[in-house]
């Protein structure tokens, strides 16, 4: 990368003066840039990639226990139905041995 200096130093010596030479700065300082961001890119791409996939990791997770939850939920009450039958089913079955 050159500094303002450098580039300076480098329009005068090719034989720019005043606009033209700051022009010259100006466009290599512009390319400059280009150059950095392009060469950027591909970590930008690389950690854009990486932090989608901690968030699909983290949603697949969040559905997982949101299942989970959902799975007992409906186990617990599967469970509250079956004693509830053995109760009725213990009760009707004294009510017949006293008859």
């Amino acid at each position: 990368m050159s500094t303002l200096k450098e580039l300076t130093e480098i329009g005068k010596e090719l034989g720019y003066k005043d606009n033209e030479l700051r022009q010259f700065v100006k466009e290599n300082r512009q390319a400059e840039r280009e150059r950095r961001q392009a060469e950027m890119q591909p970590e930008q791409k690389r950690r854009e990639a990486e932090r989608e996939r901690r968030e699909s990791d983290l949603q697949a997770e969040r559905e997982r226990r949101e299942f989970d939850a959902k799975m007992r939920e409906m186990e617990h009450a599967r469970e509250m139905e079956l004693q509830k039958h053995r109760h009725y089913s213990t009760t009707e079955d004294s009510k017949i041995q006293i008859l």
